[in-house]
């Protein structure tokens, strides 16, 4: 199965770097209005090759190797200027105080970062379109219930997606009897070439002898499940029944993810520990003047294997048992408190959970105890999240804008944090660090 999102990003990233190479070659161009030689060119390529890296961060940041429609054409320019913006101060942060390269950069940087600005705008707004598939596939979608017609209307709504579904057969609504007919219909008369097929249905079983021979007419089956995961990268909650995870999940993660995973925890987390020591005195002294309270609260949280722990965290409420969970939202937050949730200031203590091994960076966000457990006897196989170690950031956090407020949106929670029990990778992780940074930053923006 192929999904035109999946290639986009490397296609994007690729143009990208190509566009912020030709910039530079143009700005030595206008600097001398001559032809740069290789060796000049090169000896700039160094030191601007870490700009370009710097550059391609702040874009995925920015959401630039988003899905397109998460990003409208109209608001895209504005998009990429911004970004420029950070990159010039990150370029001239690098050339002013790492003045190893020796090039002036006050002239340069003006005309390359112009350059790239046009130069890349051009790419994203003019030509990249042209390289999207001209002709989509042909598709037909057989299933049912709210997660096949969200996957019809995110499917059939972005043109960056290489097929289309032309037929929508519902397996609640539809006789089963007629759906071999129907299908070879579209197959013969429509040019069909996928079916987007809900294999567990019942319904399915009964007529999937009769479908056998549509494989010889160049016809793909792909399961329904399959297309959402990929789709939406997530695990569709309809799908998890025992059989799933039994051939899905395990509880062993690889020697070496492991091992990687640790060793990150440990270097990075001890240097972030380190520098977050500075908010220490600077919160101790505002919660003072606030209201005289303690520095810290203590939760008790759920952790891997179900086990119980304790977090530390800057204490944001009023009152003794601002740690304990209450059921719903908690109307007593400080002044001081709203200003350290809103930059996640009050996360830091648990930089020490990390490195006692109770938390890595990444990973399914903990709930509180007591929450927790109301919530795996209302939502079936919820501990399942509760397989790996859990992190201050995860893959559901940064994939859903706002924290579960009910228990529709806990269940989409949970389908993300089994989406990255399933598929965790030390390259997964560092995607949800940087995706951290940016909701971080579009927080504080707010």
């Amino acid at each position: 199965m192929k999904v035109a999102n999946k290639r986009e990003p490397f296609l994007l990233l690729i143009g990208d770097i190509a566009c912020l190479g030709i910039s530079l070659w143009f700005m030595l161009y206008l600097r001398g209005f001559n032809f740069p030689s290789w060796e000049v060119f090169q000896a700039h390529l160094a030191p601007f090759s870490i700009l370009f890296l710097a550059s391609v961060v702040i874009f995925y940041i920015s959401g630039l190797y988003e899905k397109h429609n998460s990003i409208l054409r109209s608001r895209l320019a504005s998009v990429i200027v911004k970004s420029q913006i950070a990159n010039a101060l990150v370029a001239i942060a690098f050339f002013y105080f790492v003045p190893y390269f020796g090039i002036t950069p006050k002239t340069n940087l003006f005309i390359y970062l112009l350059l790239s600005i046009l130069i890349i705008s051009l790419w994203r707004l003019v030509f990249y379109p042209f390289l999207l598939p001209g002709k989509k596939r042909t598709a037909v979608i057989i299933g049912s219930g709210s997660e096949m017609e969200e996957l019809i209307k995110e499917v059939n709504n972005d043109p960056h997606y290489d097929f289309q579904f032309s037929r929508i057969i519902d397996l609640n609504t539809t006789n089963k009897i007629t759906i071999p007919d129907i299908i070879k219909h579209e197959v013969t008369e429509n040019e069909v070439s996928m079916i987007v097929i809900d294999l567990d249905h019942a319904s399915i079983k009964d007529v999937s002898p009769k479908l056998f021979d549509l494989i010889f007419m160049n016809v793909d089956f792909v399961p329904m499940y399959n297309v959402y995961e990929h789709v939406f990268y997530r695990i569709p909650y309809s799908a998890l029944k025992h059989d799933w995870f039994i051939e899905n999940i395990s509880s062993r993660a690889k020697g070496v993810y492991t091992l990687g995973k640790r060793v990150i925890d440990i270097v990075l987390g001890g240097i972030a520990f380190v520098i977050s020591l500075i908010f220490y005195p600077i919160v101790w002294v505002a919660l003072k003047i606030q209201d005289g309270g303690p520095l810290f609260v203590y939760q008790e949280r759920i952790g891997q294997g179900n086990r119980k722990f304790k977090v530390m965290k800057f204490r944001s409420m009023q009152g003794s048992d601002a740690g304990v969970w209450v059921g719903k939202e908690d109307m007593r937050v400080t002044k001081v408190g709203k200003i350290l949730r809103k930059t996640s200031i009050d996360e830091l203590p648990q930089l020490w959970n990390v490195l006692k091994g109770d938390l890595s960076l990444i990973g399914p966000r903990p709930d509180i105890y007591a929450k927790g457990v109301e919530l795996s006897e209302q939502i079936p196989y919820y501990n399942i999240r509760n397989l790996l170690k859990p992190g201050l950031s995860g893959w559901a956090q940064v994939s859903q804008e706002l924290p579960p407020q009910s228990l529709e949106e806990t269940k989409l929670r949970l389908a993300y944090d089994i989406y990255y029990v399933k598929n965790k990778t030390l390259f997964m992780d560092f995607v949800i660090v940087l995706k951290t940074i940016r909701s971080l930053f579009l927080r504080l923006r707010q």
